[in-house]
């Protein structure tokens, strides 16, 4: 094990934190209100000691090009990481990156870099596997206390640990993906809403356990169907936040997919970050949520159980 992350390199990262928030474009001010209201939204849920999940920071947004340079040569993954899984990854649906832990080190226009935030490394805790980049508002797996989670908007994700198997035997045939691939996803509000929470306390099939969050942990295997899901009827909507309907103007053009991927954590350093290997097994057009009038919107927070 060794210690990847140096704190001076950091201190240079930060250095203009003052200037992130202000070079927001619209669309990431957009994201911004999206974590605002999601803060708003868990602060009923939370217990006093628990820290608000953020996501969608956008920080690195504001990093001058030396700056830059730096994270991306923290995000960098192991050289030896990338020869041991060379093979693997000439598969164009598969990859390799590095996750790291949310410590709760950003509110608002602050970043702590004192206790448990030495070491922090902005807009790095939250993966999409469709892009293959670091993405907060629309990722597919978030690494937060010290498990994996799948929380962006409009969409419900269940995980699943798989235990010690090697990720060329995770395949639809494996009775854990073959419940994934088999779950019908609810299109309706009530009963899509009904269905996360469902999952979000954990539903057990074929010796699996699936739900919402899942522990990291290092030499293990996961799967994840994640349903990113479309929307038709929005026109009978009428909620009172209106972030809500911006985010569905947001959300209207992005290419909504219905995917499974299988992953595996083959490197868990001293500092917390892991290496994530993964692989793409199933993608498909998602499903479309069909509103009707009188419809209240789908409930997908409670996919985070209370601390």
């Amino acid at each position: 094990m060794r210690r990847l992350v140096n704190s001076s390199a950091l201190l240079a990262v930060f250095s203009l934190s003052a200037i992130f928030v202000s070079a927001q474009s619209d669309a990431e001010r957009r994201e911004v209100e999206f974590a605002a209201r999601n803060r708003e939204l868990e602060a009923s849920e939370r217990r006093e000691k628990a820290m608000p999940i953020r996501i969608g920071s956008r920080l690195a947004s504001g990093l001058d090009k030396a700056s830059r340079k730096a994270l991306d040569q923290l995000r960098a993954v192991d050289r030896e990481d990338k020869i041991r899984y060379a093979e693997f990854l000439r598969d164009e649906k598969a990859g390799i990156f590095k996750l790291f832990p949310d410590k709760g080190c950003v509110e608002k226009n602050l970043v702590h870099l004192d206790g448990d935030c030495v070491g922090f490394v902005p807009d790095s805790n939250y993966f999409s596997f469709r892009t293959g980049k670091y993405n907060g508002l629309q990722h597919d797996i978030g690494f937060y206390r010290d498990n994996f989670i799948s929380r962006s908007f409009l969409a419900q994700a269940i995980l699943v640990s798989l235990g010690d198997e090697p990720l060329d035997k995770a395949t639809l045939m494996h009775p854990a993906l073959k419940f994934l691939s088999d779950f019908q996803p609810q299109v309706r509000p009530e009963t899509l809403s009904q269905s996360v929470s469902l999952f979000s306390k954990g539903v057990g099939a074929s010796g699996y356990h699936f739900v919402g969050r899942v522990a990291v942990e290092e030499n293990t295997t996961y799967a994840i169907r994640k349903i990113d899901f479309r929307v038709a009827g929005q026109e009978y909507l009428t909620p009172s936040d209106q972030r809500r309907l911006r985010m569905l103007n947001y959300i209207r053009y992005e290419d909504r997919k219905d995917s499974i991927y299988v992953f595996r954590v083959v490197r868990k350093d001293d500092d917390g970050v892991v290496t994530v290997l993964w692989k793409q097994i199933v993608r498909k057009n998602a499903p479309t949520i069909k509103f009707q009038k009188g419809d209240k919107f789908p409930e997908f927070e409670s996919v985070i159980d209370k601390e």
